[in-house]
Order: structure tokens, then sequence, then C-alpha cells
């Protein structure tokens, strides 16, 4: 038993690396937002990448849940579709490749619809895969886990992210972006196969869950039931508004402050090394002192993180800006791994899929509100509407959300 859970921890791990190395090269924060910034100059547009990943990522739990719910087996669902959010960035390439030839409009259309593509490919992937990950982890070492896996997937992400720059500054945007897609396609190839290699035990058909009651209907019944539960997802949807500020940093110190492409790289790892140490100390924190209160004091930092870059004046503020970043980032990992917390062991599924389709809404609505504020207002607005939302999430969390109990209610 101890054997299959050192080697589950040793390949998830190394699943975790290459998928870090791989968005080091691809990142939903810094390199596409860039490479969209080639295409267009609107904010809207940019501040929707990281939310049409976020929402498709989010969308498709809640409706996978009973199909995850009845699986004896979690392992074959998530190594299929993990393919879906993987395989467009093959498409990234061969756009940043072609698109001389293709033009900006058409560019921008495919690169969409691969966001898309991509974002929902994870979606259908994610509740499989946290429930996976559940399964295959004791639940007195899960949150420590994540917290080492994702330290390890932005370490590494943090390394890739340099040479990201590095490539970018000296191929030129054609080809750099596509040798940065390009290498990213091999990473998630690897991670996918340390992904395959995890031994994940039987679920006997007596533990699955067998309430037929409609999706929505459940839904419905879980919330009534659970105060603590429903204020965490109002939270979670506010605090989306309160993160939105995040894909417009680098845009924003490119733009007005003529931050080179090399230095945005080192932006990067700046930000994946905050969330590198942040993830293992407040991982570790979260397991041993208080899942609550790490979420609270994280979502101060997420504050502060936007109230800063409303009043940075240089092209050298943005580095605590991005170290704030990555801890708000480490934070918003947390909160949904915090879910796992909630219903027992036939529920789970359920909890995981409705804590993250009931934000989705919010997920695209909150930078295109913060895209539509920049372009109005400009950027320091959005920021500080992005403070303002983050500091009253915070206070939901203080005033309305439960410590969750061991049992997982």
């Amino acid at each position: 038993m101890k054997q299959n859970l050192y080697h589950n921890i040793a390949v998830n791990l190394l699943d975790a690396s290459f998928f870090g190395f791989a968005l080091g090269f691809a990142s939903f924060s810094t390199i596409i937002p860039l490479f969209f910034a080639t295409m267009t100059d609107s904010a809207l547009i940019i501040g929707l990448i990281p939310a049409i990943h976020n929402m498709g990522w989010q969308f498709p739990q809640l409706f996978t849940a009973r199909k995850i719910g009845q699986l004896a087996y979690l392992k074959p669902y998530v190594l299929q579709n993990t393919i879906h959010e993987r395989l467009p960035f093959l498409g990234f390439a061969l756009i940043a490749f072609a698109l001389p030839a293709l033009g900006i409009k058409a560019g921008i259309t495919l690169a969409l619809i691969l966001l898309i593509w991509q974002g929902i490919g994870s979606g259908f992937a994610a509740n499989g895969w946290q429930i996976l990950i559940s399964k295959v982890i004791p639940s007195s070492r899960l949150t420590t886990f994540f917290g080492f896996q994702s330290a390890l997937f932005n370490l590494c992400a943090s390394v890739a992210a340099i040479a990201s720059g590095i490539l970018l500054e000296r191929l030129g945007q054609h080809f750099g972006f596509t040798a940065c897609f390009l290498i990213a396609c091999v990473m998630f190839t690897i991670s996918w196969f340390g992904l395959y290699s995890t031994r994940e035990p039987e679920r006997k058909l007596g533990d699955v869950a067998t309430n037929e009651a409609p999706i929505v209907t459940r839904t419905v019944q879980i919330i009534r039931s659970n105060r603590s539960f429903l204020w965490y997802i109002i939270a979670r949807n506010l605090s989306h508004f309160g993160l939105m500020a995040s894909a417009f940093y680098i845009v924003y110190a490119v733009k007005y402050y003529g931050v080179s492409k090399s230095t945005a790289g080192l932006l990067t790892s700046v930000l994946m090394a905050s969330q590198t140490l942040a993830t293992l100390f407040l991982g570790w924190l979260s397991d041993h002192w208080s899942k609550k209160w790490v979420l609270i004091i994280g979502m101060i930092f997420t504050a502060l993180a936007p109230l800063l870059a409303a009043f940075v004046h240089t092209d050298q503020g943005f580095y605590p800006i991005f170290v704030l970043t990555g801890i708000s980032n480490t934070v918003l990992f947390l909160s949904m791994a915090y879910a796992l917390n909630f219903g027992n062991t036939e529920e789970k599924p359920l909890y995981v899929g409705i804590a993250n389709t009931l934000i989705a809404p919010s997920t695209i609505l909150a930078p295109v509100l913060g895209g539509w504020l920049a372009d109005v207002y400009g950027y320091p607005v959005t920021f500080l509407f992005a403070a303002a939302a983050a500091f009253l999430t915070t206070l939901l969390l203080i005033a309305f959300v439960s410590e969750p109990s061991k049992n997982g209610t």
C-alpha cells in the first residue's frame, strides 16, 4: 500500500513538473496575452484569455459529476479527456508560424477557437482528475500534496518562463512564439505519460453514488442544506473580480512602461517562483493549521497586488506585484482544492462540480468587466475595482465560511 502511495506521489509530481514546463512556455498570464497583443490592442480580448481557460475548466464539472461518480476507474476517463487540454497548443504553434499568411483577423479567430477548445477540454478532465488524486492520496496529506505538486509545477514553469523570454527576444515574435508553443506540446506529452503511470485501485460498486435525482435538484438540495458551502461559492464568485487584474499586468507593463520581452519572461519567472514558495508553505499550513484562514490570508495578498499596480510608477514596481500575484494564484488553486473538503465519498464529485460550475459565469464576466473598465477609464481603475472586490471577498470568508470538519461536512 505504501509502495503504491509513494509511486503515485512520484508520477503525479512528474506530471506536474512537465505540465509546469509546458505552461511556462505558454502561460495564460504572459506568453499567450503577449501573443494576442501582437494581433490586437483590445484590453477586452486580452482579458478574455485567462477567462476562457478558467470558465472552460470550471463549467463542465457539474455535468460530468454523475458519470464520474459511476466509474470504478477514473484514470482512463481523465487520460482521454486531458488530451483536449494539451493538443490545442500545437494549433497555437501553427497559427504563430502561419500568421503572416493567415492575417490578423483569421489569426485571432482561430486562436480564440483554440482557447475555447483547450478550456472545455480541461473542464471535462478536471473533476475526474481531482477525484482521482483524492482517491490515491490520503485526505490527511491531500492539501500538502497539492501544495508540493503546485510548487514543483511553478518551479518548472518559472525556469521555462525565463527560457521563453530569451526565445522571444532572440528569435522575434514570429519564430519565438512558434518555438514556445511547440516546446509546450512536447512537455505536455511527457506530462501525460506521468499521469498515465498512476496506480489506481478499483472502486467497489457499493462505493459508487446511486442517487438518481436530477443534477439541478441535487444541487439545490445541497446548497440549501449547507450554508457554509453556499457562502463559499458566493465568495469564490466574488474572488474572480479580485483576481481579474492579473490578466492585464504584463500588457500594462509592456505598453506603458516599455518592459522588454526578456523582462516579461523574468516577471513570469518571478510569478512562478513566488507561487512555488507560497504553495509549499500555504499547502502545509492549510493541513496543519486552518484551511479557512489560509484562504483569508491569501485573499488579503490578492487585494494588495492590484492596489499596488494602480499606483506603480516604474517598471521595477512590477516585481512585487508579480510576487503578490503568485501568492494570489496559489490561493486560487487552494480554494479549488478546498471543495474536496465538502461531502462524503459518494457526494464528492457533485460538490466539486457544483463548486466549479456555479462560479463559471463570474470567471468570464470579471475579465470582461475589467477589460471594459481598462478600455474606457484606464487600467488603474480596473486595478482599484479588483482590490475592492478582493477585500470584500476576505470579509465574506471571515464572516460566513466555516472551517471544514475532518469528515468532509
